[in-house]
């Protein structure tokens, strides 16, 4: 009776250490999965926070760049603005074309049909009057002659004979003008296309009877 309480004891402390064995063996299981799925929590959560990362630093970057693109375009606005308040204040002249040059061709006729159907001014009508041709070339104004008088020596702008006539281009007078004696001359001047006046003294050469044209400095 002994024997076989002894038995059954050591079949129960058998038993009894085998289930331990067991739940051991399935603790240390259930602490390795727990190991492993914390692992994997860690690793799927180190990879959420350098993805999180990466995406907040696409982010950033592309905000400094809309903010620096901002400030580009402020600053750049704003020099804009102050150069063009500098400009306003400034007046500038309108932009034209620069006038052409223009001047009279002046030659004396020979015959009459060299200046057969020309406006002709009649200043003399005596033998010996000459007729002298004025050829505007380009756009001349205010065209005059006048006579001019030996006054102490010098001569002085006298009694004008034509005043404030305008010529286009290639337009064409005759003036008859008389020039008695070996010193008499004409004062004539004009405006050019530039609106400068030009003044000159015409005569006759004394030597070859030629006409002779220079600058009024007096």
């Amino acid at each position: 009776m002994k024997k076989l309480f002894i038995a059954i004891l050591a079949v129960c402390i058998a038993i009894s250490l085998a289930g331990c064995d067991e739940n051991k063996g399935k603790s240390d299981n259930v602490q390795s999965d727990q190991t492993q799925t914390e692992l994997q929590s860690e690793k799927e959560s180190e990879t959420l926070s350098i993805k999180a990362e990466e995406t907040e630093k696409k982010e950033s970057a592309a905000e400094n760049e809309t903010v620096t693109q901002k400030e580009t375009e402020e600053v750049t606005g704003a020099k804009t603005e102050e150069s063009t308040g500098r400009e306003s204040d400034v007046v500038k002249p309108p932009l034209t074309e620069p006038a052409e040059e223009s001047y009279f061709n002046i030659y004396k006729a020979v015959t009459p049909d060299e200046y057969a159907g020309l406006p002709n001014y009649v200043i003399y009508e005596s033998e010996y009057a000459t007729p002298i041709i004025f050829e505007s070339v380009g756009v001349n104004t205010d065209f005059t002659v006048c006579a001019l008088e030996m006054t102490k020596g010098y001569d002085e702008i006298g009694e004008c004979v034509i005043s404030n006539l305008s010529f286009d281009n290639q337009n064409k007078i005759v003036v008859m003008l008389d020039f008695p004696g070996d010193m008499s001359s004409w004062y004539f001047s004009y405006l050019n296309a530039r609106g400068e006046k030009c003044e000159y003294q015409l005569y006759i050469s004394g030597m070859d009877d030629s006409l002779i044209c220079t600058e009024w400095n007096q």
